[in-house]
Formats: structure tokens, C-alpha cells, sequence
């Protein structure tokens, strides 16, 4: 019985399993019959040619069945119907394969190509199929040019903006084979942008004309460029050409326009040249500023322009000139004329009326005091402006001139040019007044005059233009009140024949203005450039002290002091030369400069004391107006009529100087240093200086005694014209002050000697020469013998302790005697030490201690004494043989 029951049990088992295959069979039929067809893509060429065998391509997905089947898939590939190919690969389900074959046309037309797919799987057969259409033709003949196209265009030199244009091209088209015909393709670029285009059918070798049609929208330089492109079968040539055309813009409607006419800045200048290379029209090359009540015009003329009300007519552009901050109508003028002379006027019609005078060109009779000024903030020609301001006074306040201490007024006016600075400058002037202005280089003037100006309103567009440029902020006026833009000032100078008719009529000509023709030696001091290259800043900077200690700061503003003589025949004593001096605003990039030559002045004569009352008694011609007639053979002057000019010149040019170094600022010119290669003790070491004679003192030559060896030392000498504020002036009449000092150490250093040469012109009748050395808050006058004296110099040997300030002066014959009491005295002093415990040797030095000045160092600083040092001294009996020489010695007989 249980093998029964198990025998059963298996058949039952078999039974189950081939029921669960069947079923599992019956799934797998069902999914092969879910995906009959096979994926078939056709790819064929875009085109073919008879005669030429063909690639046709074909990509076949393999449906992905249970199980692992590989059978055999046929393609089959037909053309039209009629089998071409059939190829046959192995693959396997869920494959993905490509199937290829070729085949070669022998007939020409459009062919329906298919591709059929077969393929047995698991005992199912799947099929796919896809169709393309290639095109097959009979092959061409090959395509070649013989040469390359060549394109001629004719455009408008001048096109309108806004209106149709034509530019024409001739096309040359080369011969060429394997075609009949090509297409010619035209192409109009305006500045790189197309503009117009056309394609026309051509054969080889001919010639065609072609118009292309465009609208220019905007005027200026204009690139006009036309490329063609020649197709022939499946080649092409391309060819290209450009030119430049000049698009104008529309004529404008003219206008006349009036206002006041401005010269253009110099920092304008470059804003209208590029204007110029911007737009097409041909703008004059003459160009001025043109000022309304609300507007400003850039105004482009034949005529030359002119300060004063002017009268433009022409059109204006359509395009106007911007700056950062103001903007520019511009006029190109067809007629531009100018009025300069004024309608009669008085300051206070104008001060009390300005709203009826506005824009008016008015005539006033008054005092006219004015100061210039220029903008240099740099160094080189390149300055900004040059801003004139003054004003007008029917009643002047006072008398006092504005040249005396003209020096300190131009340093102020460096240092801080503002209105507050220039009213001061001019005095406060006393009501009814007329600020005026102008952007002209000119002289400082202080004398009746008669002006012709336009009155502007402060809120009127020529006052913009005026902020603008006028960089110092002195052109200005009291709040409402008008400005008046000088055009033309005239001081009605008296006529004089020569130097000699002033001096001899200086008390009558006293505060008149003059004009003659002389001869002219004359100094040229720049105010910043001094200030600037007086002070312990590097750069070109002014040192100033401040709470915190001294800060270097850039002096902007500079004005020019001139200072020389003027004379018509040789001047044979100092009163046969004028005095001449000036303040302007020229520019110069060094601190002084000296100019000779025959000049017409005009200028106001003027008391010596209204200048500075330390000059000597006499008179100045102070210049209004300068120009030069020509040169002067200087060189030809006699050389005692050379002093006496120089000397002149010197005694006022120091003055001003002294005046623009009054802070504490030492003001030194004619620096030179000379080195001294080796020097032994026991042997004056010998240094000569190379500067020139022109001046009233000079330095020939020096002698250093030292206690140690010395190699390659430095001795210096600058001339000062102003000592620092710690440094009390020398007594007497100083002829020149120097400043000599050394790079000897003080230990290294025992004494010196130097020579100088003294213009005989610089020393007044009965007075004798004094040296004096500045040394412990004191001058000293030292001990000198006379090396040379002829009728034109005097050279005297100087013996000092040490370097420091050098004063040379004069001393009258009757203050001579309380002169040498104080020399002896002093030198007493000097010398005591030396005189004990110290004998001479035959080379003139001495042992011993002997005190001696410490050496100031390269800047020339005022030196203090120290003792140990040896070196050559004087016997009681040389020192009062040099006193007593010194005593009888009269430099004027």
C-alpha cells in the first residue's frame, strides 16, 4: 500500500511540473506574439549619380525575448520593387544591428528605396520594413573659373542723411566650364551692417551693372562695402570692396546770435578737436566762446576772434560740445563781427543799474587797480590760465600804492588765492565799485584808466563759463552784483622821449603813466618756483609750519616780479639808470631768469619810498605794458656802466626777494659748490669758484685750513636776497649776503680765507666796505686787506674763524671810527684764544688750541662755534697793521 501511495504521488508531482512548463510555454508564446514586427531605420545618401556605386544602410532592433535565442537576420533591400542586395548577419534578441550593402545605378530619376527585415525567434518569425527616396543623377562635368570675379563700386562722395541713395556695381565675371550659368549674389554693408542685397543669373565672361538702393541715417565718416559671391554648380569665388564716404549732415537753418566773445581755454581746446574729427561739416579753424544770458555757444570763424560783444551769424549744428560740467551750442559762422568800444558809462550807473547795462559793452573813466595771476600747477609749459581780476573806484579809498610790499602780497597770493585774498590785495575798495576780470595774461596796474567792459549778469551763463575756468576763484563780484569782462583798458600815458626826460621831471611824472622806449636789463622772479625751491621739501613743494609740525604742500598759483634798470645812453653813475620793476602773470618755470633788450614800456612812475623805503631816494617805472623791439649789444656796455646796471638791478631784486622770503624762508640764488679734492694739515687747501662777475659781490676764491685730513670736501656759497626769521639783519648798507658753509667736519676744521670781488658801481661815494659774519645771534665784522682795486672793483681778501652768513655792506666814512672800535673789540674776542698758548710757524699756522667756528652744513645753515681745532694765526703786531690798513683804506677818492 505505500508504494501505491507513492508511486501516485509522483505522477501526480510530473504532472504539476509539466503543467506549470506548458504554462510557463503558453506566457512565453503570448509575449513573442505581443512583438511581431521588427524596428527597421533606412539610410540612404542625399543624392547618387549613375555609374557610381552607393552605400544604403540599414539599423535593425532585435526584440528582447525570455531566454537566450541567436538566429539568422535577412535583409532584404529592393530599388522601385526590384531586389538590389540582401545581406544576412547573426544576431540575438534584444540586439540592435546594422546591415549594409551597395549597389551602382545604372539609370537616372528618383528611386523608392526599402528595406526588408527578417527574422526567426523562439519559433516566431518577426519582420520590419522602412522606405527612403534617393535621387540619381547622370554625373556633371567639373566646374572651374578662369580668373576671379572683380567688383567696381560708384558710390555718392557725399550722401544725404535721410535721403534714398544709389551706389552702383559693375561686376566682371570670369569665364568658367562644366556649366552654362551661376548666380551672381550682391551684398550693400553700411559700416559692417547690410543694407541692401540682390542675386542675378550671369554667364562667363560678361559684365554686368547692378544698382543697390539705401538710406544713410546718421552723417559722418561712413565705410561703405559691397561683397559678391559667384556660384557655379557646387564652386564659388567671393570678392569684396570698400570705401569711405563722407555723410553731411542736413544744411541748418541760419540765425544771428549776440553775446559776449570769450578767448577758448587751453583746457578746452582738445574737447573741440575731437569735435572737429567727430562731425563732417569743415569748421573754420578759428573758434571763440560765445556767452548769452542763458547760453553758450562754441562759435567756428574765418574772422579773427576778438574779445568784445560779437555779432555771429551762421547755422547751428545739431550736435552740441560737452564737457564734465557744461554744455556747448555750436555755430558754424558765415559772418562774425566785433564791437570793442563802449557806450560812456560811470562805476556808479553801472553798480546802481546793472539789470539795464546787462550784456552791454559800456565805456567807464575810473581807477583801475588789478592783479593777475597764473594757474601752474606743474612744471612745464603746460599751465591752465592765466585770471586777471581788479576793479574800478571813482574816489580811491587812499594814496597807498598796491606795489608797496608787492612781495608779500604775491606770496600771499601763491599760497591762498581766494576772493577774501584778492580783495585784501586790492585794498577793500571803497563803494560804489565794479569787480572786473579778464582770462588775459597781463601786468598789475594801479592808475586812472579807461575801460571798455561787458557788464554779465552773476546768474547769467558767461558768470558758469567764468567758474568754470577761472580755476583761483578770483573773478568774482558781491552777491547780485554785476562782473564787468574787460575788452580794452587804456591808461592814456603821456609820451616821453627818454629815460633821462623822467629822471629829470620824476617829481612832475610822480603817479602819471608814461610811455617811452629804452633799453632794459631786468631780473625775472617767479614767486612759486622761489617759494618752492627754498624749503626743505623735495618736489617742488612748499614747506609750511603747521600745529603738528611742518607739512610740504603744492604751490598752484605764481606770479612773475620783475626787477631791472632801464636807460637810453650809457649810464655813467647810478642816477643815470631808472629803476624798472613789475608784477604780471607770464609764466616761468625757474625761479629767476634774467632778459635784456631794447622794449617800448608803459608804466606808471613811481616814488622809490611807495615801493620799499629802504631803496635808495629816486624813482621807479612801474610796467603796465611790455614789448620787445629787439635785441641790445650788452656784451658792449662798458664794464663799470655794467656795474652800475647790475648793482641797480641787484638793490631792487633783493628788496622782493627779502619781501617773498618774510616767513622765515631763506631765499638763496647763484648757488654753486666746488670740491676740494684733498686737503693736508699745514696747507691752505685752495677752491676757485667759476660763477659769474655779473652780479654786484661774488666769490673767487677760498683757502681751507684744516687739522686732519680731508678728502673730496665740499664748499658752498648761494647768494641770499632773504635771511630766515631767526637770522637779524646785518648792520649798515648790505650790498649781497651769503651764505658759505662746508662739508668739513667741525673736529676736521681749523679756519678760512676767501676772496671776494665787489662791483665799485655797488658802493656809494665816502663809504668803505665792512664784512660782517653771523655767529652766536650776533654780527661780527671781520678782519680784510685789499687784494686789487681798480676804478671799476675792488678785491679784498676776508679772514674768518668758520662758515655761516656773510654780509657784504658799506659804511659811511663818518660812522667809520665806531666801526673799527667794534672790530677790534670783536676781534680781540676772535683772536684771544689763539694768541695763547700757541705759536706761529713758518707756514702760517700755529700750535696750540685755537677756537673756531663749526662748519654749517650743505644747506647753509648758520654755523655755532667750537674750540680744539689748529690752525693759522695772527700775531698782535699783523693784527694792527691790518688795522690800521683797513682804517686808512677809502674805497671812493
Amino acid at each position: 500500500m505505500a508504494s501505491g501511495v507513492n508511486d501516485k504521488q509522483t505522477v501526480t508531482f510530473v504532472i504539476a511540473c509539466l503543467i506549470v512548463a506548458v504554462a510557463g510555454g503558453l506566457a512565453g508564446i503570448g509575449t513573442v506574439e505581443a512583438q511581431e514586427n521588427l524596428d527597421v531605420s533606412l539610410d540612404v545618401p542625399q543624392g547618387a549619380t549613375t555609374g557610381e556605386q552607393v552605400n544604403l544602410s540599414t539599423t535593425v532592433s532585435i526584440p528582447d525575448l525570455p531566454g537566450d535565442y541567436e538566429k539568422e537576420l535577412t535583409v532584404t533591400f529592393y530599388s522601385n520593387g526590384e531586389q538590389i542586395g540582401s545581406e544576412t548577419v547573426t544576431v540575438a534578441d534584444g540586439e540592435t544591428t546594422e546591415v549594409e550593402t551597395t549597389h551602382t545605378f545604372e539609370e537616372a530619376g528618383d528611386k523608392d528605396i526599402e528595406a526588408e527585415a527578417t527574422v526567426a525567434l523562439g519559433g516566431q518569425e518577426y519582420t520590419g520594413s522602412d522606405t527612403a527616396t534617393l535621387s540619381v543623377s547622370e554625373p556633371q562635368e567639373q566646374i572651374s573659373f578662369d580668373g576671379n570675379l572683380s567688383l567696381t563700386v560708384d558710390a555718392p562722395d557725399s550722401p544725404q542723411v535721410g535721403e534714398e541713395t544709389t551706389t552702383t556695381v559693375e561686376s566682371e565675371i570670369p569665364s568658367f566650364t562644366g556649366a552654362q550659368e551661376g548666380e551672381l549674389t550682391l551684398r550693400l554693408l553700411v559700416d559692417g551692417e547690410e543694407a541692401a542685397s540682390e542675386t542675378i543669373t550671369v554667364t562667363g565672361g560678361e559684365t554686368t551693372e547692378t544698382d543697390l538702393t539705401t538710406v544713410f541715417d546718421r552723417s559722418g565718416e561712413t565705410t561703405v562695402t559691397v561683397e559678391g559671391t559667384l556660384t557655379v554648380g557646387e564652386q564659388s569665388l567671393t570678392e569684396s570692396t570698400s570705401r569711405t564716404v563722407n555723410v553731411p549732415e542736413a544744411p541748418p537753418e541760419t540765425t544771428t546770435i549776440e553775446g559776449a566773445a570769450f578767448a577758448v581755454p587751453e583746457s578746452l581746446e582738445d574737447e573741440l578737436e575731437a569735435y572737429r574729427d567727430d562731425v563732417s561739416q569743415d569748421l573754420q579753424a578759428q573758434s571763440f566762446v560765445l556767452a548769452t544770458q542763458d547760453e553758450l555757444y562754441v562759435v567756428f570763424t574765418r574772422d579773427e576772434p576778438t574779445k568784445g560783444v560779437a555779432s555771429v551769424e551762421g547755422a547751428v549744428l545739431e550736435r552740441n560740445l560737452s564737457t564734465e560740467n557744461l554744455t556747448y551750442g555750436v555755430i558754424a559762422s558765415t559772418r562774425t563781427s566785433f564791437n570793442t568800444t563802449g557806450t560812456e558809462a560811470s562805476v556808479q550807473e553801472v553798480a546802481y543799474n546793472s539789470e539795464q547795462y546787462r550784456l552791454d559793452l559800456v565805456r567807464i573813466n575810473a581807477h583801475y587797480r588789478r592783479v593777475a595771476t597764473l594757474t601752474d600747477p606743474d612744471s612745464g609749459e603746460n599751465y591752465t590760465l592765466s585770471t586777471t581780476s581788479g576793479v574800478l573806484i571813482d574816489n580811491p579809498r587812499s594814496a597807498s600804492t598796491l606795489f608797496q610790499n608787492v612781495g608779500s602780497k604775491t606770496r600771499e597770493l601763491s599760497r591762498n588765492t581766494s576772493t577774501e585774498q584778492i580783495d585784501t590785495t586790492l585794498s577793500n575798495p571803497s563803494r560804489p565799485h565794479l569787480h572786473t576780470f579778464s582770462f588775459e595774461t597781463e601786468f598789475w596796474t594801479d592808475a586812472e584808466a579807461t575801460v571798455d567792459a561787458i557788464v554779465l549778469d552773476p546768474q547769467s551763463a558767461a558768470q558758469q563759463f567764468i567758474d568754470e575756468y577761472d580755476q583761483t576763484g578770483i573773478a568774482h563780484s558781491e552777491d547780485g552784483e554785476p562782473i564787468l569782462y574787460v575788452v580794452e583798458e587804456d591808461f592814456q600815458p603821456q609820451q616821453v622821449d627818454n629815460v633821462e626826460s623822467i629822471k629829470s621831471q620824476s617829481q612832475s611824472l610822480d603817479g602819471e603813466v608814461v610811455e617811452t622806449e629804452v633799453r632794459l636789463y631786468q631780473e625775472q622772479i617767479s614767486v612759486q618756483e622761489t617759494l618752492e625751491h627754498n624749503t626743505g621739501c623735495d618736489d617742488d613743494l612748499l614747506e609750511i609750519q603747521t600745529p603738528q609740525g611742518p607739512v610740504c604742500v603744492n604751490v598752484v598759483q605764481d606770479n612773475l616780479l620783475h626787477g631791472g634798470v632801464a636807460w637810453n645812453s650809457i649810464p655813467q653813475s647810478r642816477d643815470d639808470a631808472l629803476l624798472v620793476m613789475g608784477v604780471s602773470s607770464l609764466h616761468q618755470d625757474s625761479p629767476e631768469e634774467f632778459e635784456e633788450g631794447r622794449y617800448r614800456i608803459e608804466g606808471e612812475v613811481v616814488s622809490t619810498s611807495r615801493i620799499n623805503e629802504s631803496l635808495p631816494e629816486g624813482s621807479v617805472l612801474v610796467i603796465y605794458d611790455i614789448e620787445r623791439l629787439g635785441d641790445i649789444d650788452y656784451e658792449a656796455v662798458a664794464e663799470e656802466a655794467r656795474g652800475i646796471i647790475e648793482t641797480r638791478t641787484g638793490e631792487l631784486t633783493t628788496q622782493l626777494r627779502q619781501q617773498v622770503g618774510e616767513e622765515g624762508i631763506e631765499i638763496a640764488t647763484g648757488r654753486t659748490t666746488e670740491t676740494i679734492q684733498s686737503a693736508t694739515p699745514g696747507e691752505p687747501a685752495t677752491v676757485s669758484f667759476s660763477q659769474s662777475n655779473r652780479g654786484s659781490v661774488s666769490i673767487q676764491q677760498a683757502r681751507i685750513y684744516v687739522s686732519t685730513q680731508v678728502e673730496n670736501a665740499q664748499v658752498n656759497v648761494a647768494e641770499v636776497s632773504s635771511l630766515p626769521s631767526g637770522v637779524s639783519q646785518p648792520p649798515g648798507q648790505s650790498i649781497r649776503i651769503l651764505n658759505i658753509s662746508s662739508s668739513i667736519a667741525d673736529g676736521d676744521f681749523n679756519n678760512a680765507s676767501f676772496q671776494l670781488r665787489i662791483s665799485a658801481a655797488a658802493i656809494p661815494d665816502e663809504a668803505e666796505v665792512t664784512v660782517s659774519r653771523y655767529h652766536d645771534g650776533e654780527w661780527n665784522t671781520l678782519n680784510t686787506n685789499v687784494v686789487e682795486e681798480t676804478d671799476n672793483r675792488i678785491v679784498l681778501n676776508v679772514e674768518t674763524p668758520g662758515f655761516s652768513y656773510f654780509a657784504v655792506g658799506t659804511q659811511s666814512t663818518s660812522d667809520q671810527t665806531d666801526s673799527d672800535d667794534n672790530q677790534t673789540d670783536d676781534t680781540r674776542t676772535d683772536s684771544g684764544d689763539e694768541e695763547t698758548g700757541g705759536t706761529p710757524t713758518e707756514n702760517g699756522t700755529q700750535t696750540g688750541e685755537q677756537t673756531t667756528d663749526s662748519q654749517s652744513g650743505s644747506e647753509g645753515n648758520a654755523a655755532t662755534e667750537t674750540s680744539g681745532a689748529k690752525g693759522p694765526g695772527f700775531t698782535l703786531l699783523s693784527v694792527l697793521t691790518a688795522l690800521m690798513l683797513f682804517v686808512g683804506w677809502r674805497i671812493r677818492r
